[in-house]
């Protein structure tokens, strides 16, 4: 059925047929495709502008270029749908084609922030050497330095105080920069504690790490020298300054995106 017309003064008026019906669920449709670009756009976007100086190299300009192939192919409809007289099977052709634009541009995503990682590395580097305090006590004191190496991170923790259990005792975890899963930053979580948690996991499920420690005399007994390795899916940084914390976080989103 074709689109009806009725009389009125002004002019004619277009008036919905059963062919015509279907125009509201097009745009509904539409609506979601759009939505679904503007967000791979915001994603993107931090991207493009931390990278602006270092110029594009060719397969990150053409998924550039895609993403913004799909934005006009979705304006394109829209101008369709605004006219009096849509063709509404060429609309739903067009909205075909768009969704698989929109499809492959959303799975082009991962491949831009492995080039062109949204999250800038920071400049300071004081969050890597940095004291946490532990015990009931507050008198434990564990050390914690971070290394970077071409394809890890290592994070070490070396105890020191309390009753002399602990002393000497080092754990050292190592960070595949390529096996670096959810990274999160927690605030504290009572209005007394300062602690600013950055939590990383594993995306391959465990993080390689080795215990050591010497044979300790305390006045509870003697604890014989450590030395195995073992593994964990969560490595927790606890940071008193906030600015440090998100310099952490910052770090292992960067090469959670790159992937080296």
């Amino acid at each position: 059925m074709g689109t009806e017309y009725v009389l009125n003064p002004l002019g004619p008026i277009a008036t919905a047929s059963d062919e015509a019906k279907k125009q509201p669920s097009q745009e509904s449709y539409l609506g979601q495709l759009n939505y679904r670009i503007q967000r791979v756009i915001a994603t993107v976007q931090p991207s493009l502008e931390n990278n602006e100086k270092n110029g594009l190299a060719l397969p990150v300009k053409d998924y550039f270029d895609r993403i913004r192939g799909s934005v006009q192919q979705v304006a394109a409809i829209y101008s369709q749908l605004v006219r009096v007289q849509p063709q509404l099977h060429f609309v739903d052709n067009q909205i075909a084609r768009a969704r698989t634009a929109v499809e492959e541009a959303e799975s082009n995503v991962p491949k831009i922030t492995a080039v062109l990682p949204n999250v800038k590395l920071p400049t300071n580097h004081a969050w890597m050497s940095y004291e946490e305090w532990a015990g009931s006590d507050g008198i434990i004191i564990i050390k914690i330095e971070v290394t970077e190496g071409r394809r890890a991170v290592l994070v070490e923790q070396t105890w020191t105080g309390g009753d002399g259990s602990m002393t000497g005792t080092v754990a050292l975890t190592t960070i595949s920069y390529e096996n670096i899963g959810n990274v999160a930053l927690e605030p504290p979580l009572r209005d007394h504690d300062d602690a600013w948690t950055v939590r990383v996991e594993s995306a391959g499920g465990s993080f390689p790490e080795t215990w050591s420690s010497p044979e300790r005399k305390t006045a509870k007994g003697v604890f014989r020298a450590v030395n195995y390795k073992t593994t964990k899916s969560v490595v927790y940084l606890a940071f008193t300054s906030r600015a440090e914390a998100h310099d952490a976080y910052a770090y292992f989103r960067y090469h959670q995106e790159l992937g080296r």
